[in-house]
């Protein structure tokens, strides 16, 4: 009879640990699910914030380049609009150029 006590122990033991191990299995799958989830909040944090300062520097590059556009521009139409016109000057040139 002690060769059965001993079988029905060890049968105890493996029903034990086998419960211990699928325990041990879900307490593992939900830390993984939890850890997923808080790097899931982190990153969308994280990712909102770098896209909130891009877009910022976007609207600040952009808006210093359309000031320099528009200052080029006026620079432009300054030297244009105060450029002397020299209409015998221009005659000559097509003459030369054109009638050689």
């Amino acid at each position: 009879m002690a060769g059965v006590d001993m079988i029905g122990h060890l049968a105890e033991v493996e029903s034990r640990t086998e419960e211990l191990v699928l325990k041990a299995q879900s307490e593992a799958r939900e830390l993984v699910i939890e850890a997923r989830d808080q790097g899931e909040v982190r990153y969308n944090e994280c990712h909102g914030q770098i896209r909130a300062s891009a877009k910022e520097r976007l609207a600040a590059e952009t808006e210093s380049m359309k000031n320099d556009c528009d200052e080029a521009l006026e620079r432009y139409r300054t030297s244009v609009a105060s450029s002397k016109l020299d209409v015998e000057a221009f005659n000559s040139l097509l003459d030369k150029t054109l009638f050689c």
